[in-house]
């Protein structure tokens, strides 16, 4: 499995610390045999995100794609991605660019920025 097709356990949670609930094919679970962090990705089965019992979700590039909106845009170069939003009549980035190496992780941050945007019109 590629970590990169999945959000990494930081943005994971930023994602759940700013209330956008996904559904996703895989999550971010608790278990005890993981030194590092105590969390692992479940492949198994899918989940809804419950940070209260120990799971987050672990979205993949494609499920964040799906939630961001229309003039959406994204480039992949130099190993990052960097995530925007587009003004709909120029190619005039209107919102701020997020950059990561994970490109879920990117667009994460992008999907936070529209919704916390979204939010104050």
């Amino acid at each position: 499995m590629n970590p990169n097709n999945y959000a990494s356990l930081e943005a994971s949670r930023r994602l759940a610390e700013a209330g956008i609930v996904l559904e996703t094919d895989h999550s971010w679970i608790w278990i005890l045999p993981d030194a590092r962090t105590g969390y692992a990705i479940d492949t198994t089965w899918r989940v809804q995100s419950n940070p209260m019992y120990g799971k987050l979700p672990a979205p993949s590039m494609a499920e964040v794609w799906r939630e961001l909106p229309e003039a959406s845009a994204y480039l992949h170069t130099n190993r990052e991605t960097e995530a925007w939003l587009e003004d709909e009549g120029d190619i005039v980035p209107k919102s701020e660019s997020f950059a990561n190496i994970n490109p879920a992780d990117a667009l994460i941050e992008l999907l936070i920025w529209a919704r916390k945007e979204a939010s104050h019109e």
